[in-house]
C-alpha cells in the first residue's frame, strides 16, 4: 500500500524524520481514502536529575537526639522526653520539605536539652549539698 518509507536524521539534532507517501494508484482505486504526506519530528530529552520544588536542597539540620537522650537518662527525664520528641520531628519535617519547621524543631530540642542539663546539674548539686550537710550534722551529734 505504501509507496515509500524513508527514515533519516535531520542534521545533528538527532530527530527522526519519516515520510509516508500513499501510492497514487491505491488512492485512485479507493477515492474515499485520503492521501498522506506526513512529517514526524521527535526529540527526546533525558532528565538526569529532577530539580527541587523549592529551588535547592537544604541540608539536614542537627537534630540533637543524642544530647536529648543523655539529658533524659542522666539529668532530667521530663524535659528530656520532650526534647527527644522535638528532635524526632526534625527528620520528618525535613523529609516533607518543611526546612524552616525542621530548623525550629532542632532549635527547640537543643534549648530543651540545655535546660534539662542545667536543671539536672542544679538538682545534683542540691543533693550533694544536702548529703554533705546531713553528714556534717550527724557527725557532731
Amino acid at each position: 500500500m505504501l509507496q515509500s518509507l524513508a527514515y533519516g536524521t535531520a542534521g545533528n539534532s538527532g530527530s527522526i524524520h519519516s515520510e509516508f507517501t500513499m501510492n497514487n494508484q491505491v488512492a485512485a482505486e479507493n477515492p474515499g481514502l485520503p492521501t498522506y504526506e506526513q512529517s514526524l519530528h521527535t526529540e527526546t530529552t533525558v532528565l538526569l536529575r529532577q530539580p527541587s520544588p523549592r529551588g535547592c536542597i537544604q541540608p539536614l539540620p542537627n537534630d540533637h537526639i543524642t544530647f536529648a537522650t543523655f539529658v533524659t537518662l542522666f539529668c532530667c527525664p521530663l524535659i528530656g522526653v520532650v526534647a527527644i520528641i522535638r528532635a524526632s520531628q526534625v527528620r520528618t519535617l525535613h523529609a516533607v520539605g518543611d526546612y524552616q519547621g525542621a530548623m525550629n524543631s532542632a532549635n527547640s530540642a537543643r534549648k530543651l536539652s540545655r535546660a534539662g542539663l542545667v536543671l539536672g546539674c542544679i538538682l545534683c548539686l542540691a543533693i550533694v549539698i544536702n548529703v554533705v550537710n546531713a553528714i556534717n550534722n550527724n557527725h557532731y551529734d
